[in-house]
Parts: C-alpha cells; structure tokens; sequence
C-alpha cells in the first residue's frame, strides 16, 4: 500500500510536470508573451523556473524511495549518482544536439513528448497491484 501510494504521487507529480512543459510552450509560442509587458513575462518564466525545479526535486525523493522499497540494498547513494549522470547526459545532449537540429521550440514538444510517455507508463503501473514490477 504505501508503495503504490508513493507510486500515485509520483504519476501526480508527473502530471504537473507536463502542465508545466505546456503553459512554457504556450509562453514562448508568441501568441501570449505578445501581450504581456516584458517584466510580467520574466516574472512568470522566473516563477515557473523555480517551480520547475521544486517539481523536480519531488520527483527524485519519490523515485528514490520506491527505488529503495523496491531493492534489497539500501544505498541511496546510488540514485543520487543515476539523477547525476542523467542530467549531465541530457544537459549534454539538448544543448549540443537538439537545439541547434531541432529548435527550441521543438525540443521542448520533444520533451513534452517524452514526458507524456513516461506519464502513461507511471499511470498505468499505479493501477498495479505489485509495485515491483515497476
């Protein structure tokens, strides 16, 4: 029970990840940043920013404790060390390869792409009744 309550967290906070990735694309599409004042638009991006990586950071808590339930050894270590090499792999990956192939624009419809798939594989486990078989 509390594995699949972490489980339907995680699918939440995923949920709120894509609403983000999609009010961002709404932003940058032109159509609203054209009717905002400059300030009112960094305040928004800067707000989205920091609630971006709120979202985040509570991701990794909740992936990591399913992680830790899940494994016999309890080295938390070595998620920190999967979220490490991950971001630096991705950073890596968009800045040097998808913005300039693709655009900003279209990198992040990538991501949201991504994220939206991974959204229905966390939505569907959480209907599970094992929470190993993640």
């Amino acid at each position: 029970k509390k594995g699949k309550t972490g489980l339907r967290n995680l699918t939440w906070l995923q949920s709120l990840q894509l609403v983000l990735i999609l009010l961002f694309l709404f932003l940058i599409s032109g159509f609203l940043s054209s009717q905002l004042s400059p300030r009112i638009l960094e305040t928004i991006l800067g707000g989205m920013i920091f609630f971006s990586g709120f979202i985040g950071g509570a991701i990794f808590t909740c992936a990591n404790q399913l992680y830790l339930q899940i494994k016999q050894e309890k080295k938390a270590g070595t998620g920190y060390a999967v979220d490490l090499f991950g971001s630096a792999f991705s950073s890596i990956l968009i800045s040097a390869i998808f913005i300039p192939l693709l655009g900003i624009f279209s990198t992040l419809w990538l991501i949201f792409l991504l994220n939206f798939i991974l959204w229905g594989f966390l939505y569907l486990s959480s209907f599970r009744t094992k929470t190993a078989q993640l």
